[in-house]
């Protein structure tokens, strides 16, 4: 039998649905907010632990070697770095001794630096010198800071070491790049090759 009387459903008001919405959904804001933050200051947390992990560690100042001349340090290092930036550490350290053997030699300066800086001996050259980057014209500037400190180093260590340390060029005075053939070669022994220059010590008493 067909009822002759379909029976009323209670509908909410559309005001009364949307308010239950809107509560329903800021109570979800609420709930998400309150997560995320819990995420955001574990994150913050988190990311501040490993700053701390990850900061390096300030290394300690130098301290100046009372037993080593600074500007003796400073002519070696330089000396080496305009001779053999590009050399191996065995290459430098000969050079450097080419330098130490000179200082001990009676026939040269008694320090680093007058050494370094001493003018050519030959008189028919007035204008030369004993290590061609002193007087070669060309402004002497450190292109590679790197590389410097590092010879900086290796020199300091050389000179802290200077009484004991081996000289692996024999006592050689003199050394000459392998792409040229300098005359004066004829009157010293050769000693060795060592990377791109090639050693000599006194076979008499000449000098170049």
């Amino acid at each position: 039998m067909v009822p002759t009387k379909i029976p009323e459903v209670e509908v909410q008001p559309k005001n009364k649905l949307l308010a239950s919405v809107i509560v329903l959904l800021i109570f979800s804001m609420m709930l998400n907010f309150n997560l995320w933050q819990k995420v955001a200051d574990q994150g913050e947390a988190i990311y501040n632990e490993v700053i701390a992990l990850s900061t390096p560690i300030a290394e300690p100042e130098t301290v100046a070697d009372p037993t080593i001349n600074q500007a003796e340090l400073a002519c070696l290092a330089k000396n080496i770095y305009f001779e053999s930036a590009n050399e191996s550490d065995l290459g430098k350290i000969a050079v450097a001794m080419v330098v130490l053997n000179r200082v001990e030699s009676q026939d040269f300066p008694n320090t680093i630096c007058e050494v370094v800086h001493q003018p050519s001996r030959n008189s028919a050259n007035k204008k030369g010198c004993q290590f061609s980057w002193t007087c070669d014209g060309k402004p002497d500037n450190v292109r590679s800071q790197e590389k410097y400190q590092a010879i900086v180093a290796l020199s300091r260590d050389i000179l802290r070491s200077r009484d004991t340390i081996v000289d692996i060029v024999d006592g050689a005075l003199y050394y000459h790049a392998v792409y040229v053939r300098p005359s004066w070669t004829k009157y010293f022994e050769k000693v060795a090759r060592i990377d791109t220059h090639i050693f000599y010590k006194n076979k008499d008493t000449a000098t170049p």
